[in-house]
């Protein structure tokens, strides 16, 4: 059964599948109701008072340009509810996942995996041309996420979403998962980040399935602790390290920046869910940052368009890597890929405190979804830098363009032909670039 039939089944929100409404950068503000910002304002200069109340309501834009055929007429709203609390600190991350309002959770945990909204992990694995690699590669890979705070469920819930897809058991009796404090004392638990590192190890099974699996907790949701876990990842010995949050861009949070920076050991970041605007640590160089888009399958096939909520721009403070070459931002530009992270056209979680399977999204998702991309290819000890994405930018295919917000030039927050700030290169196409 497709994707879009079983998401029309919960939430009838496909229907009529969505033509792409294209608008331009003029807006006044981004898409999650924030002011917008120029090309070179940091997010630094916003006040928490100026962020919105949650929850937000997401559009979902499927594909439709000259290539392709036109699906349906309108875009159609849902509710999207974040899993973490709105953090007002600008030294404090925010996480990014989010899960669907309109799905109703009644015998939720009974439900058969085959009716489980959202895209499956056979799902992912077709549309960015994993399957074979997924089926026979990443045994001797440990991906990390990175979180704060403890996650009492995790093991359990992990573990039912792998056994209705036919991943393997995945528990520290046996070796595959572990779970690792970020300073030797096991941090108390949150409910919301408790939420988002069971989405983030899911989502690494999904396209990694032979992968170990670590947990790094962070003591709470302050970047210096969160520095410190991801540290405590590659000091553990992992391969490949997700981070699935961020903070806004600031001189406070840029001096830790070195802690993501590990030779050898790729790190993943999500762009952020706020619409146009940098945030940290995906503004640093070296690491992957990840876009989100809304991902639809059609006629036999699968294509993207930018969601509107990801975050993309000109970084205020970390230097122009050499690799980017695109020339309206002096400075690092976000992103450098993209994958799906619009709730609306989202994946399939179980993640029993949201009251079991759930349709989710946000950054969130693509951030492990490309560290298992990075575990199945194996050649993170080869890689310093993203460099070698953009050495092999053929290896993407090109995401709709579609609006984040204001910016000058329109490319920082539109996609399009070529290097663009919502999609960076594109969607990745099997791992040759990685």
């Amino acid at each position: 059964m497709r994707p879009s039939l079983r998401n029309a089944g919960f939430a009838g929100i496909f229907a009529a599948l969505i033509v792409l409404t294209q608008t331009g950068c003029s807006s006044g503000t981004n898409v999650a109701g924030l002011p917008a910002m120029t090309q070179t304002e940091s997010q630094s200069a916003r006040t928490p008072s100026s962020i919105s109340a949650f929850p937000i309501s997401i559009s979902a834009f499927p594909v439709s340009i000259s290539a392709f055929p036109i699906l349906s007429s309108s875009p159609i709203s849902i509710m999207a509810f974040p899993i973490c609390k709105l953090t007002t600190s600008l030294a404090a991350a925010q996480c990014h996942g989010q899960y669907r309002s309109d799905i109703l959770s009644i015998l939720n945990p009974l439900l058969p995996a085959l009716l489980a909204p959202g895209h499956h992990p056979a799902d992912l694995q077709a549309a960015y041309g994993l399957a074979s690699a997924s089926a026979s590669a990443g045994r001797n890979q440990t991906v990390a996420v990175v979180v704060a705070y403890d996650a009492p469920a995790l093991e359990s819930d992990l573990n039912v979403y792998r056994s209705a897809f036919g991943l393997g058991s995945c528990k520290t009796s046996n070796g595959c998962l572990s779970i690792v404090p970020e300073n030797g004392v096991k941090p108390v638990a949150d409910a919301g980040w408790a939420q988002e590192a069971t989405l983030d190890a899911e989502m690494v099974s999904a396209v990694c399935p032979l992968c170990h699996i670590m947990v790094v907790e962070a003591q709470d949701a302050d970047i210096v602790h969160l520095a410190a876990a991801v540290n405590t990842a590659a000091a553990n010995h992992a391969t490949v390290i997700s981070n699935s949050y961020s903070a806004p861009e600031s001189a406070e949070v840029m001096q830790y920046a070195s802690s993501y920076v590990h030779k050898g050991i790729p790190v993943t970041a999500g762009a952020g869910d706020r619409g146009y605007g940098v945030g940290f640590p995906a503004d640093v160089p070296q690491v992957t940052s990840v876009g989100g888009t809304s991902l639809i399958h059609y006629l036999g096939g699968w294509a993207q368009a930018v969601w509107p909520a990801t975050g993309s721009g000109c970084s205020a403070f970390a230097a122009k890597p050499s690799w980017q070459h695109d020339t309206g931002c002096g400075k690092r530009t976000m992103n450098d890929l993209a994958v799906v992270a619009d709730p609306a056209t989202g994946v399939s979680a179980y993640v029993s405190g949201v009251g079991g399977w759930n349709e989710f999204g946000g950054t969130s998702v693509g951030a492990p979804l490309v560290a298992g991309m990075y575990a199945l290819a194996g050649n993170g000890t080869q890689l310093g830098d993203t460099s070698s994405l953009y050495a092999h930018a053929s290896a993407f295919t090109p995401v709709v363009p579609r609006s984040n917000g204001q910016c000058s030039p329109a490319y920082l927050c539109n996609g399009g032909a070529g290097y663009s700030g919502p999609a960076g290169l594109g969607g990745p196409s099997g791992l040759g670039a990685f």
